[in-house]
């Protein structure tokens, strides 16, 4: 019996070592990408890699006040967005959006959203700021046309 348990102590040691590395150790990051599509039925248009928890901007001019907006975005866990902050002067914005105009002209956000899908008559003042770069999403999709912008993991 004395032998059995000279064995199980070592392995039990080895055991316990698996689990606190596995515990200990941060799991992989898997790299995320923004991918755009447009129409219906949708074509992928631009596909972007991306960081995990990185931000991006949409600004475009809402139709109706005749206002800039800003939407801020991250990249959330499990190929999800996450909204984060909305931006504009215009308090009519932000009633269209369902919230009371706050001073500072925004307000901040931890929305969560699985697709954004933007259909505009003209695109034309419609931009994707990411990683430095500035996107105009007039040359991705015809005025009318659905505009879709979601998460995809490898």
């Amino acid at each position: 019996m004395k032998r059995a348990a000279a064995i199980d102590k070592p392995l039990q040691r080895l055991v316990l070592a698996w689990l606190a590395a596995l515990f200990l150790c941060p799991a992989p990051v898997v790299a995320a990408s923004l991918h755009l599509w447009a129409g219906e039925p949708a074509r992928a248009v631009l596909t972007l890699k991306s960081e995990p928890a990185q931000t991006f901007q949409l600004e475009h001019r809402n139709s109706i006040y005749d206002a800039p907006v800003r939407e801020t975005y991250r990249l959330g866990p499990a190929g999800r967005l996450v909204q984060v902050e909305l931006e504009s002067p215009s308090a009519g914005v932000f009633e269209y959006y369902g919230f009371d105009p706050p001073q500072t002209g925004k307000v901040s956000l931890d929305r969560e959203v699985s697709v954004i899908r933007l259909r505009s008559t003209s695109y034309q003042d419609h931009l994707l700021r990411v990683g430095g770069r500035t996107i105009r999403l007039q040359d991705l999709a015809q005025p009318g046309q659905v505009l879709g912008l979601e998460v995809t993991e490898p």
